[in-house]
């Protein structure tokens, strides 16, 4: 039976070094929770701390109902006890046992009898279709079989929360994406609680529920992947979630409006730019598809510096105000280097963010 899973305050400090800073997390039962971000950033500590191994320095850690760590008041459930099965990135497979074995090893560890044990294991192995290799010894399976026998062993105990900290990034761009569907297809089937780490954004968006993307221990948003995609909280956020072009420009207002000059480009009418003021120094942040190609005139002028073709469509680098902005096109479209184009925007898609000189982007890996 699936279950909550609720965080408040929680902290991790190694020495001076906080890990983790006082994070809040509400992740809902059934739900396929997902913690994203860089290497460093305290995913893998906040997993770790809710499955037990390891320690907080402070906060506290409830699942449903039942307060599981709490430095504080003196609480802290070991791992055993938690009810949540785990997935690591290195699988952890048994390389002297059979994948029966691997698979039944929790069962017996709880002191099940034989049949049920049998009965379990089986179940489970037909559940991740690897009831033809119970017999097959560990090391002679290919990489998405071990993962799915590290699936399985975690599953078989019926958990209540499954905790899976970075389980793709072993396998190689084609198992990846078949593993997606399988870990989504049987989280979904058995409507068990799923707390997913990973680093990799594309990962995020097509298995989650729900997404907390983290940055220095802390959490900078929440919520569903389209939601935190469109409507980016934090420019860290934005600039995380793929590739994102930069602008310097100052606000302007024409006849009322408010719109963000470029430097001998154009003007950009805006949307919502609540809390700027005409002669405000901001920097725009959008996305490829939030920009067009527009020959014939658009709200920018640019140089055509780039291009490549890329299965399916054409990619311009086209630079504009001092900045090569990456641009979409269809896959016939052929705009010879030096020519001049037009730039039409998406006012949707434009984030608009105080300062004058453009962040270098976080490059989160998209595979």
């Amino acid at each position: 039976m699936a279950t909550s899973v609720r965080i408040k305050g929680l902290l991790k400090e190694f020495g001076s070094f906080t890990a983790v800073d006082r994070i809040d997390l509400e992740i809902k039962a059934g739900q396929f929770f997902t913690l994203l971000g860089p290497s460093g950033c305290g995913k893998t500590t906040t997993l770790r701390m809710i499955a037990g191994l390891e320690r907080p320095t402070g906060g506290e850690i409830y699942v449903g109902d039942r307060l599981v760590s709490a430095p504080n008041r003196g609480v802290f459930v070991p791992p055993e006890q938690r009810r949540m099965g785990m997935v690591f990135q290195s699988y952890a497979i048994w390389p002297h046992m059979t994948v029966f074995e691997n698979v039944a090893f929790p069962l017996r560890e709880l002191r099940l009898p034989k049949a049920t044990v049998h009965e379990r294991t089986l179940a489970t192995l037909e559940l991740v279709g690897l009831a033809d290799f119970a017999s097959r010894p560990a090391p002679l399976l290919s990489g998405g079989q071990q993962q799915r026998v590290a699936l399985a062993r975690a599953l078989a105990p019926s958990p209540e929360v499954l905790l899976l900290d970075e389980p793709l990034s072993n396998l190689d761009a084609r198992l990846r994406e078949q593993m997606r569907f399988e870990i989504r297809s049987t989280q979904a089937r058995l409507g068990i609680t799923t707390i997913f780490v990973t680093h990799d954004q594309l990962e995020a968006m097509t298995l989650s529920d729900e997404v907390a993307v983290m940055h220095s221990g802390r959490v900078e948003q929440i919520g569903p992947p389209r939601h935190v995609y469109e409507q980016p909280a934090t420019r860290y956020v934005m600039d995380f979630l793929g590739q994102v072009n930069h602008l310097s420009a100052r606000i302007r207002v024409i006849d009322g409006v408010s719109h963000a000059e470029v430097r001998g480009a154009g003007t950009i009418r805006l949307g919502s730019t609540e809390g700027l003021a005409e002669g405000d120094e901001v920097v725009l942040g959008f996305r490829s598809e939030s920009v067009n190609l527009a020959p014939g005139g658009g709200d920018l002028v640019g140089t055509i510096t780039a291009a490549t073709y890329i299965g399916g469509y054409m990619e311009y680098v086209v630079e504009v105000g001092g900045a090569g902005l990456h641009v979409r096109a269809p896959a016939d479209s052929n705009l010879p280097i030096g020519s001049s184009t037009g730039l039409r925007m998406t006012i949707d898609g434009i984030r608009t963010w105080g300062g004058s000189t453009p962040a270098a982007p976080p490059q989160a890996p998209i595979s």
